[in-house]
């Protein structure tokens, strides 16, 4: 072998080997996002008042459980929906498909048929469990309308942001208007 390609041949198989390449560590996946979820959540779901710009909540409880196969996802929400309705219980069960990036998800809700879809995630940005991004794409309904419909959920140490846009498919415009948004936060540790 010439001297130029042996020393081609080294820095191929060095760069194969990992040599001098930095300790960076591996990519967030959406399985890691999504399992970071798990556990008790303080909640409110926000609508923004169109004439005063301000967001106005509706506070909920919810709970979120990996089950042991880490790829199915349990979410149960409690909403006070006053004295006359009395608490109203939501549940989503969420299975994040073999390619990682689809979720299928079942909601359930007393007295309304179960609602599925199908989701596209990927990660947008994330430096470990407690920081990343995670945006979910689906088509599907809102308000009645066919719509593409995507949730960008922001995760910041014990505060979980998700804001929902929807872009309706029956009118000729192309763009996102947001519709609401969530906010989980840890409850405080004893």
């Amino acid at each position: 072998m010439t001297r130029p390609r042996l020393l081609a041949s080294a820095l191929l198989f060095a760069m194969a080997s990992g040599a001098g390449a930095e300790n960076v560590a591996p990519a967030l996946t959406v399985a890691q996002a999504r399992a970071s979820l798990a556990g008790e959540w303080t909640a409110e779901l926000q609508y923004r008042d169109y004439q005063s710009g301000q967001w106005q909540g509706i506070p909920f409880k919810t709970t979120i459980a990996m089950v042991g196969d880490g790829v199915t996802q349990i979410r149960t929400s409690a909403y006070d929906d006053g004295p006359k309705a009395g608490t109203v219980w939501i549940t989503t069960v969420a299975l994040l498909g073999k390619d990682g990036t689809t979720e299928y998800a079942g909601t359930y809700r007393a007295g309304r048929p179960a609602e599925h879809e199908t989701a596209r995630l990927r990660i947008e940005a994330g430096s470990d469990a407690a920081h990343w991004v995670l945006v979910s794409e689906t088509d599907g309904q809102d308000d009645d309308r066919p719509a593409r419909i995507r949730e960008v959920t922001t995760r910041d140490g014990d505060t979980v942001t998700t804001v929902k846009d929807v872009d309706f498919q029956d009118d000729a415009k192309a763009e996102w208007l947001t519709r609401n948004r969530t906010v989980l936060k840890r409850p405080a540790r004893k």
